[in-house]
This record gives C-alpha cells, structure tokens and sequence, in this order.
C-alpha cells in the first residue's frame, strides 16, 4: 500500500473525477489508516512504499503491476499522470530481490496491472476498454504461460475491472455485468459457478473493489442484499469507508497489490484444465447416458482447456508432462465419465489440486 500523503484530484481522467469536488485531506488520511488497520486485523501483512511528491494516483497501487510469485509484471499506463509512477514501483520491486519484467511489444501497448487482471482457476481475466488493451493479453499469456480470457468494458464509470468483478474462491464471484459487453459476459457465467450478480445501484457503491483475506472480506460499502448472500457462503464483511478515494474513482481494493499472489504456477492452470474438464463431463454423464453423445459433448466442451493445457505445458517448460496431459485429454473425449475413475484420479491429484472447489466435488 502506499501512503496517501499526496493525494488529491488535480486532474481529471475517469468519470468520478472533478476537480472542484477535491478530497478533504485528513479525513482521507484517517480513512486509509483505518483500512491498513482493517487489513491487518483480518491476518494480513501490510507493506507500504513510499509515496512519491506531483503522483497523486500513486495511492492507487493495485494499478502498479501484477505480481506472479517473484516477479512483477509493471504496468504500462495510458495516461501521462501516472506513467512516473512505474519508476518507483519498479525500484521498491527490485530492492526486494524481486524481478521486474516488462510488457514486450509497441510502445502504445497499455496494461494497468492488478487493476485489469485476475488470476481464477488456473486462468487470468482481464479487462481492456478504457485502460488496458486488448494486444497486452497475448503478451501477459506468454509471459505467465496460462490462458488469458478478454472481458471488454463498457461502462466508463467501471473503467478498470476491478470495480466490477471480485473474485471470492474458486466458486464464487462478485459481478456487475452491466459493465461488460454480451461476449464477456458469456465468459464470465461459463467460468464463474456460483456469481453475486450485482445490480446496477449496488455495484455504484463500488462493493465489488473489495479485498478478501481467508474468510473476511473487507468492502468501502455492502448493501443489504450483497451482505446476507455474503454471510450465506459463509464470509465475515468487514465495511472500511473510503469515501474520499471514491472521489478519485478508487476504492479498497485500489488501495491495495497482493504481494502473495502466483499466477504462472504449473500445477494451477493444469487444475484449471482438469477442473474444466471433470465438472463439463460429469455435467454431460448427468444429462444423458448414450456414449456417443458423450464423447461429442465432452469433446467439443469438456477437453478444450486440457487441449490448451498442452501448450502451456510447453511453455512452462514441463514438456515431460505433456504425457500426462494428453492420457486425461483421450479419457474424456473416448470415454464418457465414470465415476469410478473419477474417484482413482482424484486420490492421484488431490494433494495438488485440493483448492479448487470444482474439481473436489
């Protein structure tokens, strides 16, 4: 996190900003402190870089870049403000022993970090519109080895997508969809089991710029609806206000980079290709038990990740595996799914996969 010092809305380059409307300081001030507190007393430690003099945004760090393990993918921003800042993201990086590794392409090639991509089930989201473009998704796809899905931004109101999707678990997500186009939305409901789809009112509350830390998660606002469906699954909501943020267009999550965060991690987006795998087929099996009609479902539905998952594979170095891949992609396109072999699969994979919801069931 960083520290809000200089903070304040000197200029205007989203719909929320306006500069007659400027934050009052010291509350501003008192808010993130109390959200650094927040954080921390849900079991989370917190690191801050210094904030740096004429880079008022810089609070806003989940823009800065996308951790993957050791290495920070920095951000390539759009407009002039805040490009400075990826200077001194850079340098606290690297003094931490940590690579820095930059997008690699056209100069014109924009990519604001945490704020336009999230890791779920063994693939990156990532949001372009406003912001980012859609040319960095093959560049962070190379570069993490996992497969990128595109979500296209609509709304300039929700103009990174962070203030419209938060990713819970492996099962759950909160959701706004009026920010995105039809074709992205159709991603998000075959990726997302179990979404809290948002209305239009809540998601303006910005609730969905949340972070979550085990089983808290911690929201600038959570309107009554979106609290109780919350405390059903199980979560504890901890409300943190940072109403003069919200005047620069930022919120919690904003505020915040995980530092914890690997993406490029053999094993997840081989659970993902298993994940889609496994739940498509045994969604197949339930609907009909004529083979042949399993073979062609599963096949064109089911195995398309695990195809996929070959080349990452590759990419990642592991072609020694691609052996692996291949005999659970010819199980699920030649056979429909027994569960009997289900079974003996999950007791192989299990002690690798046992975070992902989806294919534990």
């Amino acid at each position: 996190m960083c520290p809000p010092d200089y903070f304040g809305v000197f200029y205007e380059i989203n719909p929320w900003m306006h500069q007659e409307n400027r934050p009052d300081f010291e509350l501003a001030q008192e808010q993130w402190h109390n959200l650094v507190a927040t954080l921390r007393r849900a079991g989370a430690k917190v690191e801050t870089i210094e904030p740096v003099k004429g880079l008022p945004d810089m609070v806003f760090v989940a823009n800065a870049g996308l951790v993957d393990g050791q290495r920070l993918i920095l951000s390539r921003f759009r407009h002039a403000e805040r490009q400075p800042e990826s200077i001194y993201t850079s340098q606290w990086f690297q003094a931490r022993g940590r690579e820095v590794a930059e997008l690699v392409g056209g100069s014109d090639i924009y990519f604001e970090g945490g704020g336009d991509a999230f890791p779920f089930c063994g693939s990156l989201l990532a949001g372009y519109g406003f912001r980012s473009d859609l040319s960095s998704h093959a560049v962070l796809s190379r570069l993490l080895g996992v497969p990128v899905h595109s979500i296209k931004l609509v709304d300039p109101r929700f103009y990174h997508f962070d203030i419209s999707f938060s990713p819970l678990d492996s099962r759950h997500a909160i959701i706004n969809p009026a920010a995105w186009d039809r074709a992205s939305n159709a991603i998000i409901e075959q990726l997302v089991p179990e979404p809290l789809v948002l209305e239009l009112d809540e998601a303006l509350t910005f609730c969905a710029n949340s972070v979550v830390v085990g089983k808290v998660i911690i929201m600038p606002a959570c309107p009554s609806r979106v609290g109780r469906i919350l405390e059903r699954w199980g979560y504890d909501v901890c409300v943190s206000p940072v109403s003069e943020f919200l005047k620069a267009g930022g919120a919690v999550r904003c505020l915040t980079l995980p530092l914890d965060m690997t993406i490029s991690k053999f094993w997840s987006f081989l659970a993902g290709a298993i994940c889609g795998t496994v739940h498509s087929s045994l969604n197949f099996y339930s609907m009909t038990n004529d083979p042949a009609s399993t073979v062609l479902t599963g096949r064109s539905k089911g195995c398309d990740r695990t195809f996929k998952a070959v080349e990452h594979v590759r990419l990642a170095g592991h072609d020694h595996l691609n052996g692996l891949v291949v005999f659970i992609t010819t199980y699920f396109t030649l056979c429909h799914a027994q569960h009997s072999f289900l079974v003996a699969l999950s007791s192989i994979f299990s002690p690798y996969l046992s975070q992902y919801d989806t294919y534990q069931e």
